[in-house]
């Protein structure tokens, strides 16, 4: 599963392909971090190459048991994220620039 949402970085290459890159989640504290990773398309990935940006995606999760989906849970949190800190800038804001992302399944 991954995330579709064009943006366009200062360099001005357009991008669109946002996939999880890591993710750890706390079930005692009941958080999540997520790491997403962006690269051009999907096909750019498949062919191996690294992602342009990443954004990590701090959220709230509920994990019951060890039957819990971990990446569905994390997705659903991704597009509703408490904090995002953009990796490049450190910079932490509440604005979630993944409320409009399209689902892609693989």
């Amino acid at each position: 599963m991954a995330l579709k949402l064009e943006v366009t970085l200062p360099t001005g290459v357009k991008a669109e392909y946002w996939r999880l890159g890591r993710l750890t989640a706390d079930r005692v504290s009941g958080t999540m971090e997520a790491r997403m990773d962006l690269y051009v398309s999907q096909e750019m990935r498949m062919c191996g190459c690294n992602p342009l940006k990443s954004k990590t995606v701090i959220g709230s999760v509920v994990i019951d048991g060890v039957e819990s989906n971990y990446v569905t849970e994390a997705y659903a949190q991704i597009k509703a994220p408490v904090y995002i800190i953009d990796d490049d800038t450190g910079e932490t804001t509440q604005v979630n620039p993944f409320v409009n992302a399209v689902d892609v399944l693989e």
